[in-house]
């Protein structure tokens, strides 16, 4: 959970406090997982907590894009769009879900880029995944450019694979930084794995110091 909120989130000090009340509200929901009477409260608390956090990245993105032409209600709309999308989703409700992602996402919202490649992958729709991963990565997201790189490594294309993933360490992604680790010790250069690797490690630190 925690690294879901630090990738999907772009870097904003003023946020800072914000995230860390939801990731301590989500550690708390996720210890209630273990107890079988407390278990079903947990799950709603997750869900609450998750769908605040998709909207708070959606709104970080509306405000991102204000200085734009886009008429105000076509940048205020992706924020509704995602939150249909994620309540589709949960209910199982995969086409209407995919549906509204991709509209928000015309309208150049990340997160719905984001979810819709995850949508995408989980469906074993790659080809389309890999579109959806392409755009979250044009428009700046670290998770979409981790993802991306996965997709292409899976296909056995490493050199691209590799500039995905190096993007997504740029910006902060645990994952990105710990698959370009791989593919750096693999290729025989130690001292940038270990670099990477280590980057990976202090990020993931970072992220679970937050959610304390």
């Amino acid at each position: 959970m925690a690294q879901f909120l630090g990738e999907i989130y772009p870097d904003d000090s003023i946020l800072s406090p914000v995230k860390l009340l939801l990731l301590q509200h989500i550690r708390d929901a996720s210890s209630q997982l273990n107890d079988p009477l407390q278990a079903s409260e947990g799950r709603e608390r997750l869900r609450g907590f998750l769908l605040a956090s998709t909207r708070l990245a959606s709104g970080l993105h509306v405000r991102s894009s204000a200085t734009t032409s886009v008429p105000r209600e076509a940048a205020i709309r992706p924020t509704g769009l995602v939150n249909a999308g994620v309540e589709a989703e949960e209910r199982g409700d995969f086409d209407q879900a995919e549906d509204a992602y991709v509209e928000a996402m015309e309208h150049d919202d990340v997160v719905a880029a984001v979810r819709l490649g995850m949508l995408l992958e989980r469906l074993d729709r790659l080809s389309k995944a890999e579109v959806a991963y392409r755009r979250a990565d044009e428009l700046g997201s670290a998770a979409g450019a981790a993802r991306l790189g996965f997709l292409l490594e899976k296909r056995g294309e490493f050199s691209v694979a590799e500039s995905a993933y190096r993007r997504a360490h740029e910006r902060g992604s645990p994952s990105g930084s710990a698959h370009l680790a791989d593919i750096l010790q693999r290729r025989g250069d130690g001292p940038a794995a270990s670099a990477a690797a280590e980057r990976a490690n202090d990020l993931r630190e970072a992220l679970t110091s937050g959610a304390r």
